[in-house]
């Protein structure tokens, strides 16, 4: 493909994931129409990009831009906006490391038990829960959380009903 064509494409795949709505059949192809270069280029520039933070729909899309080529600047891309303003944000960024196999997701996670909104928290307890049963002090950890974070009522509710659905405030499971 020469490079005039790439580009071209690249820009408009660029301006779709970012431009706002998404129409529902182009994400649900998964950007079949573009080509994986121009797919690798896209993800490499938001990997690059500061500002302004991506929305949480683009994040939420960001995904589908996914090869064999460009799941580190994808990545990046999760990792950055792991501290974005907007919650859903970084909600995003939380499912998107866990999709991709982030190999530090755990980490990562935990550093997002100090957020404020319970749906980050929520998905970093998820990400969280596999770690946690094989490390006790991770476990402990997430006790802690319960404990504090229960009697605060419907503010935690969602992440509250998860780590009950997994045994809190029960006993460490492993050995």
């Amino acid at each position: 493909m020469p490079d005039a064509k790439l580009k071209e494409e690249t820009d408009r795949l660029y301006a779709l994931l970012t431009g706002g709505d998404i129409p529902m059949t182009v994400a649900a192809s998964g950007f079949k129409d573009f080509s994986e270069p121009a797919k690798d280029e896209v993800a490499a520039r938001l990997a690059r990009q500061y500002l302004p933070e991506l929305s949480p729909p683009t994040l939420g899309h960001v995904l589908l831009l996914r090869t064999a080529k460009n799941e580190a600047a994808l990545r990046l891309v999760f990792v950055s906006h792991l501290r974005a303003a907007d919650a859903r944000a970084r909600k995003s960024s939380l499912v998107g490391l866990k999709s991709l196999g982030h190999p530090a997701l755990a980490d990562l996670a935990l550093l997002s038990m100090r957020d404020d909104q319970d749906a980050v928290l929520a998905m970093a307890i998820d990400a969280l829960l596999p770690a946690a049963r094989a490390d006790r002090a991770l476990w402990t950890f997430l006790q802690g959380y319960y404990a504090v974070r229960k009697p605060m009522g419907d503010a935690f509710h969602t992440s509250i009903a998860l780590l009950e659905a997994h045994g809190f405030p029960g006993a460490y499971p492993g050995k």
